[in-house]
């Protein structure tokens, strides 16, 4: 039986491409958020607890709700349903 570590280091991948969110929304606590990322780039998100951090990254890989915007991975637009997709 593998452990977690293990499973997380067979699915973990690079970002092929670039990837965009336009206009991202929950409906609650994010509220268009916008953002660019390039191939081999990091992306850091900050801010106070409950400023919506955690919840921008669920809406973007399909593990919250998506009330707003659109996501992109290399000009084509993506909408992942959960984060196995992703």
């Amino acid at each position: 039986e593998e452990n977690y570590q293990v499973i997380i280091q067979k699915k973990r991948q690079q970002l092929k491409g670039n990837l965009t969110g336009e206009h991202l929304s929950n409906g609650t606590t994010v509220k268009d958020v916008s953002f660019d990322l390039r191939e081999g780039e990091v992306l850091g998100l900050g801010g106070l607890v409950g400023a919506g951090r955690s919840e921008t990254m669920e809406c973007l890989f399909g593990l919250g709700k998506r009330t707003g915007g659109r996501v992109f991975l290399d000009e084509k637009e993506v909408a992942f349903q959960n984060p196995g997709q992703a």
